[in-house]
C-alpha cells in the first residue's frame, strides 16, 4: 500500500511540475520601457496591452536566470584580482553592472523569454537585420528580452553553455548603462566569456532518472576561494561551507583555492544499500599566518554523494539523499 500511495503521489508532483514548467505567462511591462524598445508599434501595442506571453520553465531557461543571480560574483572575482585579463576600462563597466544587476533582480520579469517565430520582428533591429539572441531598452531596470529559439541547441533539448549566458547578459546590461555600441560591448562580452570559460566548470551526469550537476567557478589567482554549487534536478544547493570545513591550515588561516581536474567516477552500491556517486578532482589552497606569510596545499578533493534506493515490483527510483566531502 506504502509503495502505491508513493509511486502515485510521485507520478502527480512530476505531472504537475511538468504542467508549471509549461506554463505561459503574460507579460506586463512599464510604459517607459516599451516606449524605449527598438520594436515596431504592432509589438508595442501588443506589449502594452499584455498580449504577448512568454514561457520559461524549461532548464535553459531557469539556468539563465541562475546565471544572473550569480553575475556580481563572477565579475567580482575577476575584477578583484590584479591578474584579471579584462581591460581597465571595461572592468569600470563591469563594476557599475554589479549595483543594477542587485536592483533588477528586485524585479518579477528581470528576465523575459520571447520566440522571434511566434512574434516575428521582436527580435530584429530596423538597422540591423540579423536576429538578435536577446534585447533591452537603454533604461535601467528594464526586462532583458531572451530569444528562446536561441536556447536550445537541438532537437534532445541541449541548452546553451552557462558562458555564453553570462556573456550576453553582459552585452544587454551594458545597453541598460547607456553604451549604445554594439561592437565595443560585442568585445566586452567576448573578453567577459573568455574568464568565464577559463574560470567555470560545468560537470554534470545522469544517476538513473536524476540529473546531477555540479558548476565551479574558481578566480583567476589563489587569492579567492572557488564557488561551488550542487544541482540535482535543478534544485540548488549551496555545498561550499561543507568544502571550507573540511580544510585545515595549522597556525594560520585558508586565503584562498581552486579546484581543478574534476571527474566523475563510476557509480557503485553500499553496505547500506545506497548508490554512492563520487565526483573527484584536485584542491590547491593557500594558507596565511599573522605575519602575512603564504604556503600552499595540494590535495585531493571527493564529493560523495548517496542516492537512496527503493524498489517497486518492476522498477527502482534512485532520490539523492546526502552529500559528504573528502579531502586528503
Amino acid at each position: 500500500m506504502f509503495k502505491t500511495n508513493y509511486l502515485l503521489s510521485a507520478l502527480i508532483l512530476v505531472f504537475i511540475q511538468g504542467l508549471v514548467l509549461a506554463s505561459d505567462y503574460k507579460i506586463i511591462i512599464p510604459e517607459e520601457v516599451i516606449k524605449q524598445l527598438n520594436i515596431s508599434d504592432q509589438l508595442k501595442a501588443m506589449l502594452a496591452s499584455g498580449d504577448l506571453v512568454g514561457n520559461g520553465g524549461g532548464i535553459g531557461e531557469q539556468n539563465f536566470r541562475y546565471v544572473y543571480q550569480k553575475l556580481p560574483t563572477y565579475i567580482q572575482k575577476c575584477t578583484g584580482s590584479n591578474l584579471c585579463p579584462i581591460g581597465k576600462k571595461y572592468q569600470t563597466l563591469l563594476r557599475e553592472m554589479i549595483p543594477l544587476i542587485n536592483n533588477n533582480l528586485k524585479n518579477k520579469d528581470a528576465i523575459i523569454f520571447l520566440s522571434e517565430k511566434r512574434y516575428p520582428g521582436f527580435f530584429h533591429d530596423q538597422n540591423d537585420p540579423e536576429e538578435r539572441v536577446a534585447k533591452t531598452a537603454y533604461l535601467k531596470g528594464s526586462p532583458i528580452f531572451i530569444n528562446l529559439d536561441f536556447v536550445y541547441r537541438d532537437v534532445m533539448k541541449s541548452h546553451m553553455p552557462l558562458h555564453e549566458m553570462a556573456g550576453i547578459l553582459v552585452h544587454e546590461l551594458g545597453h541598460q548603462l547607456g553604451e549604445l555600441s554594439h561592437s565595443m560591448l560585442d568585445d566586452l562580452s567576448a573578453q567577459f566569456r573568455s574568464v568565464i570559460t577559463d574560470s567555470l566548470i560545468e560537470d554534470n551526469t545522469t544517476v538513473f532518472d536524476n540529473l546531477v550537476e555540479i558548476d565551479i567557478y574558481n578566480s583567476v589567482d589563489d587569492s579567492q576561494r572557488s564557488l561551488i554549487e550542487l544541482k540535482i534536478n535543478n534544485r540548488l544547493m549551496n555545498i561550499q561551507k561543507k568544502v571550507d570545513s573540511k580544510l585545515v591550515c595549522e597556525k594560520g588561516r585558508v586565503f584562498g583555492y581552486r579546484i581543478t581536474n574534476t571527474h566523475w567516477e563510476r557509480p557503485y552500491d553500499n553496505q547500506s544499500g545506497q548508490l554512492v556517486v563520487n565526483y573527484k578532482g584536485w584542491i590547491d589552497y593557500l594558507c596565511m599566518d599573522e605575519k602575512g606569510l603564504l604556503w600552499s596545499y595540494n590535495k585531493d578533493i571527493t564529493f560523495i554523494m548517496n542516492f537512496m534506493v527503493l524498489n517497486f515490483d518492476s522498477f527502482s527510483l534512485y532520490r539523492y539523499q546526502e552529500l559528504w566531502v573528502e579531502i586528503q
